[in-house]
């Protein structure tokens, strides 16, 4: 059995099928990549001007809220219907509101009809840390 020859040659039991070290790059991507962080949902540019957030959007909630982390993205529930663009209009308004910037600086780049969306913020006043703030007034900006 190849899993033997595994455990017997490199001291260890695959903890993953074998089909995933046929890969080329399993060992190089194994030992190489860091593992996913909590910060894994977001990721800005060298300058600090462009921020990306990968989302998990739950639409039809009672308010609109970022709830935690949902995998490798943040959980947003969203206070609109999934019907005709409005959840992605509405999240587009909640982001634009909480980093305090104008609705024309928040992009949605992937995801138009998919819970899963990027979203990409150009010029966030404030950083990321700020989704998981409870606000005490509307007013922040």
């Amino acid at each position: 059995m190849l899993r033997c020859t595994l455990e017997r040659c490199h001291g260890f039991t695959p903890s993953v099928p074998y089909r995933a070290y046929r890969h080329p790059l399993f060992f190089w991507n194994f030992f190489v990549l860091p593992p996913l962080t909590h910060y894994a949902w977001y990721r800005s540019d060298d300058d600090g001007r462009r921020l990306i957030l990968s989302l998990y959007i739950q639409p039809g909630a009672k308010r609109t809220e970022a709830v935690g982390l949902h995998g490798d993205a943040l959980k947003i529930k969203l206070a609109a219907p999934p019907v005709g663009g409005a959840a992605n209009d509405t999240l587009l308004k909640f982001l634009a509101e909480i980093f305090c910037v104008p609705l024309r600086q928040v992009k949605l780049k992937h995801g138009v009809k998919s819970r899963r969306k990027v979203v990409e913020i150009w010029q966030a006043a404030l950083g990321p840390e700020v989704l998981f703030e409870q606000p005490a007034d509307s007013g922040m900006c």
